[in-house]
């Protein structure tokens, strides 16, 4: 039963993560390249989907990564961004508890779960794409 709403979930977050084409599948040719530091910066998925849950994330030199899951907040110092080549690695992401609509909690889970299994990244204009390997996994859009 867990890997079915695994399986459900992450297909939720790969729709609000895709575009509504198949012909921009990310920037593959930009990664292991140097990139934009993503140092005092937020971003905010790329919603397909009319869910409440907007998740978001920012990073600070000093706290690490923190945002909102779409309900609850999150938050990790275990982190390691190197723009040089555009290595990303989050772990040991914490989150607030607050009681959420299940479709949200869902998308919750697989986010953090996406956001941690994530090993590089590409910015292009205002747009964040973590990729595992040269999988696609999410896309952000910065927030000013």
């Amino acid at each position: 039963m867990k890997k079915i709403i695994y399986i459900v979930g992450i297909g939720i977050l790969a729709t609000l993560a895709s575009c509504s084409t198949t012909t921009n599948l990310g920037n593959i040719s930009k990664l292991g390249g140097k990139q934009t530091s993503l140092s005092n910066t937020k971003w905010e998925v790329v919603d397909a989907m009319k869910t409440n849950a907007k998740p978001y994330i920012s990073f600070d030199p000093e706290t690490g990564l923190s945002g909102n899951a779409g309900c609850n907040k999150i938050f990790s110092q275990n982190i390691t961004i190197q723009s040089q080549g555009g290595d990303f690695s989050v772990k040991d992401i914490s989150s607030t508890r607050m009681a959420c609509p299940s479709m949200d909690m869902n998308i919750e889970r697989n986010f953090i779960k996406i956001l941690e299994s994530a090993d590089k990244y590409v910015v292009v204009k205002n747009t964040l794409e973590l990729y595992k390997g040269n999988i696609l996994l999410m896309k952000f859009q910065k927030v000013n």
